[in-house]
């Protein structure tokens, strides 16, 4: 019962001290805990070879689970903090999925063929977490390319981490090698099937600010937002915004880009059409993002011959990943509604 608990610690230290995916603390912390959960395993493994022995191993053994456990449940709560932070937590669901099977696993999975075999498919799974968000800090740049460039860096320490496990324990880790491979290429092909459809936040970019307005623009180094009172019964059950007709239509936004990484926002606009009962794209918006700002790179986009209905703007990358999005329903009226203004 210990290891759910062990699990949970780690994911209430992480909710607590983790802040952004870029800064160099949460990097050394991610690392941190990808090198003690190697360790772990790999000291695990020559347990069970007959290799790491005597008095000293028999008082080590029984706490081995319980550190792996904290260290993956510090890793995948992590990364559901900083993917839950670059878009919806619906965005996020295989990470909170593989979260909940590590306490599964761990409880359920006790042989060591097994084991094993888990172990190293979550390693994976958190190896190439971390590389999606991090390789891309390194080159500067996002994109399909780099994605399969950090599965490909991943694979690349597992490759290494496999090869020292053989080293240490030759006919067990055989044993093994077909379940690893199997295992670890099914979670590399969900994970890549997660991307190209769509459900992986594109971290390290964070959502800041985003909604509807009837006007929007700079003035100096702010920008000028006129919008309508919306109350907070409206934020949770749908907004509406109110427009004249002929009356162009704003959509702010900003967004937390790494000063590192040159990207574009992309505004995609999108109308619910009663007859073919989906949503219709409208047109897209783009515009180059500079990063480094900590309240995020500021930036609308505006649309005309607006017409009644429900409406919804996507913010994306280039490559169609979903940073976030804000659904409104578009009423007219003959008077324009009052108006607040606001800074950003």
């Amino acid at each position: 019962m210990l290891l759910p608990v062990f699990l949970l610690l780690g994911f209430a230290v992480d909710s607590i001290t983790l802040r952004k995916a870029d800064l160099l603390p949460e990097t050394i912390l991610i690392y941190t805990y990808l090198v003690v959960a190697g360790a772990v395993i790999l000291l695990m493994h020559l347990k069970e070879v007959g290799i790491f022995q005597g008095q000293f191993s028999n008082k080590v053994a029984p706490f081995l689970p319980l550190a792996m456990t904290y260290a993956f449940g510090s890793l995948f709560s992590a990364f559901v903090v900083f993917y839950t932070k670059s878009a919806s937590i619906t965005d996020s669901w295989p990470f909170i999925l593989a979260l909940i099977s590590v306490v599964v696993g761990l409880e359920l999975l006790k042989q060591y063929r097994s084991r094993l075999i888990f172990n190293l498919t979550v390693y994976f799974l958190a190896l190439f977490s971390f590389s999606i968000y991090t390789v891309p800090l390194w080159v500067g740049r996002m994109g399909s390319d780099i994605f399969l460039l950090s599965a490909a860096v991943a694979l690349a320490v597992l490759t290494g981490f496999c090869f020292v496990l053989y080293l240490t324990g030759k006919s067990q880790f055989k044993e093994n090698i077909k379940g690893i491979v199997y295992s670890v290429g099914v979670a590399l092909t969900a994970v890549v099937l997660a991307y190209n459809a769509n459900l992986l936040p594109p971290i390290p970019l964070v959502l800041k600010d985003v909604g509807p307005y009837h006007y929007v623009a700079r003035d100096g180094e702010m920008y000028r937002l006129l919008g309508e009172e919306t109350p907070l019964l409206d934020r949770l059950f749908g907004v509406t915004v109110h427009l004249v007709k002929g009356e162009p239509l704003y959509v702010f936004s900003s967004v937390y880009t790494p000063v590192r990484i040159d990207t574009d926002i992309v505004h995609r606009w999108e109308y619910w059409s009663t007859v073919e009962n989906d949503w219709v794209l409208s047109n897209t918006v783009s515009y180059p993002a500079e990063g480094g700002r900590e309240e995020g790179y500021r930036g609308y986009s505006f649309k005309r011959g607006i017409f009644e209905g429900k409406w919804r703007v996507s913010i994306e990358t280039p490559d169609g990943l979903k940073i976030g999005r804000t659904e409104f329903t578009v009423q007219e009226v003959v008077q324009a509604p009052k108006l607040l203004t606001t800074t950003r």
